[in-house]
């Protein structure tokens, strides 16, 4: 059994609607899709820590007053529009998830350079996310974008606009699990 996840940011100017994140502009009145926009953030794929993606719904679930039906080992996919308030929350739980017991080492794949490397891997994918978190704050408390624009803006144009007035723009978060089973 393993899984993949990830989180995405789309980035929207307040007074038009256009979705600026990604290679391209993409204008309010194109009628793109839900999910149009979105550039990963951060990824994950695991066959140890199944509990991580159920967690992370019912996080998502005391934030928007709705449950997910995600429970461990469930097959199937789930991809939801999450509010930001619930990032803070997912990246410390992430953080308390990167780590591998030594009960997991119980093969001869899973030694423990495995380990280091995995705990190395998870631990910099979640720091790009609390980074992200924290640009965030800067945005919000001092118009500032720290480095934002680079990378997750295509349009050299927007980009620019941007970085003049990070303060004219929201962030939305996307989270996308799929879980599957081995292939026999």
């Amino acid at each position: 059994m393993s899984f993949d996840f990830d989180i995405s940011v789309r980035i929207k100017d307040k007074q038009t609607g256009d979705i600026i994140s990604g290679p391209k502009v993409i204008a309010a009145s194109e009628n793109s899709s839900i999910y149009s926009g979105f550039e990963e953030v951060s990824w994950w794929n695991s066959s140890i820590f199944m509990d991580l993606p159920p967690a992370i719904f019912r996080i998502c679930g005391k934030y928007m007053e709705k449950q997910y039906p995600l429970e461990e080992g469930m097959e199937g996919n789930l991809d939801i529009i999450v509010p930001r308030a619930a990032m803070r929350e997912i990246c410390s739980y992430i953080y308390s998830r990167c780590c591998v017991l030594d009960s997991d080492l119980n093969t001869e794949e899973r030694d423990w350079c495995w380990r280091d490397s995995y705990e190395v891997t998870n631990i910099a994918r979640v720091e790009k996310l609390r980074d992200l978190l924290s640009s965030l704050d800067y945005v919000d408390h001092r118009n500032q974008e720290c480095g934002i624009a680079e990378d997750y803006i295509g349009d050299l144009r927007k980009r620019e606009e941007f970085k003049n007035n990070p303060q004219g723009y929201e962030f939305e978060f996307r989270i996308c699990y799929h879980y599957c089973r081995p292939r026999k």
